[in-house]
């Protein structure tokens, strides 16, 4: 879950970084890194759209700056020029120097780069800051859609599947060719993986005739708290505070020549979570991935 919605709750076990994270991440590397200060935000006209400015609003906000101006697309996005160029009427009549894309699907996402480098052809330096949230394919998608891919900057929660020498990585991509031949690596299914080895982990810390006591279980994890996958840390879980597993966001750059990893660890925030508030959820302990949302809003159809 990258709300981060429920992160005080004790019984929820969250791996992912949330969207804030990530978004403080890109907008830190396309300020302190790269020097820009004019943004804009792209995203949904709906509730998800909302959140997505918010974030941006609230992250730019932290470094005493605000959204140079705001786009949206409605409905299933198929029209975006509509909201590229409320992004460029703006009250300093500039473009931007970066844009957030908040998309919840890799389609839209790429549609809006790759109409925005058409309209906006005067000005080829503009940078677009992608959350994961714009979907597991996202940098397949643009690269067989795109001629010109460089601006383009992507976050992620867990490490490029691009990075084949971080140790978990390596290990995913092995267990998924074991798998079989017809198995595809993706992110989505990554952060499934590592999600279950979490799971795996604090099983085999726990007695034998406690493994179906969820209280014990729960136990385990806020006596360990801290957990290393492979070299990736996950923790401190700490119970009622904050259930917040991997405290890291990786970026990825794209350039004319190929993507390019930045270095691990890109941003981090530290062992604790800002306040939030508690819920009075009391579920058995679940270990799931939540897929995004218009995954979740497919399946709903199917």
């Amino acid at each position: 879950n990258g709300s981060g919605s429920i992160l005080s709750n004790p019984y929820v076990v969250n791996l992912r970084a949330r969207y804030s994270d990530e978004m403080n991440a890109l907008l830190n590397y396309a300020t302190s890194t790269l020097g820009l200060t004019r943004i804009s935000v792209f995203y949904s006209g709906d509730v998800f759209g909302f959140e997505g400015i918010a974030l941006a609003s609230a992250a730019l906000n932290a470094i005493n700056l605000r959204p140079l101006s705001n786009g949206s697309c409605s409905g299933s996005c198929v029209e975006v020029v509509g909201g590229l160029s409320a992004i460029a009427n703006n009250a300093r009549a500039v473009l931007p120097q970066a844009v957030v894309v908040w998309a919840s699907s890799a389609e839209v996402a790429v549609r809006v780069i790759a109409a925005a480098k058409t309209q906006w052809t005067s000005s080829l330096g503009i940078v677009y800051l992608c959350p994961s949230i714009v979907g597991d394919g996202f940098l397949s998608l643009l690269s067989s859609s795109l001629a010109d891919i460089s601006g383009v900057i992507v976050s992620q929660v867990l490490p490029p599947l691009t990075y084949t020498s971080h140790p978990l990585v390596a290990r995913y991509l092995n267990a998924m060719q074991s798998y079989g031949s017809s198995a595809q690596p993706s992110m989505l299914s990554f952060e499934g993986y590592v999600s279950a080895r979490l799971a795996i982990t604090i099983l085999q810390s726990t007695s034998a005739a406690l493994i179906r006591d969820r209280t014990a279980i729960l136990r385990t994890l806020y006596r360990s708290s801290s957990f290393v996958l492979d070299t990736l840390s996950a923790g401190p879980f700490l119970q009622g505070s904050c259930n917040l597993g991997v405290r890291q966001v990786w970026i990825t750059q794209c350039t004319a020549s190929g993507l390019i990893n930045l270095p691990q660890a890109t941003f981090s925030f530290g062992s604790s979570c800002p306040s939030v508030a508690g819920t009075s959820l009391r579920q058995p302990v679940v270990f799931a991935h939540i897929v995004p949302p218009s995954s979740a809003i497919a399946s709903l159809h199917a």
